[in-house]
């Protein structure tokens, strides 16, 4: 689910809930790779709570305004292959 938002999207909902951490720049991430692996890697951890992004996003209060067209194309076309198989 990660990579369904852009990288800026989602490192704004992982540096709102992980306080404890250096805010990570957009320029610490290879577009190219998983962002939870690099995330990962930069906390030096093998994984982290990925309840708490998700959490933190459900109270920011977003509309679709607050996501790029891309992250809501993506979106889109996931509900789409999840309604076509019912």
């Amino acid at each position: 689910m990660e990579d369904l938002f852009t990288v800026e999207e989602y490192l704004n909902f992982f540096n709102t809930a992980f306080t404890e951490y250096t805010d990570i720049d957009r320029s610490a991430i290879d577009m190219s790779k998983p962002i939870i692996q690099q995330i990962n890697k930069i906390i030096q951890k093998n994984r982290y709570n990925h309840y708490r992004p998700s959490m933190t996003a459900s109270k920011l209060g977003l509309c679709k305004d607050n996501f790029s067209q891309e992250t809501l194309e993506r979106f889109e076309k996931l509900f789409k292959k999840i309604n076509s198989l019912f």
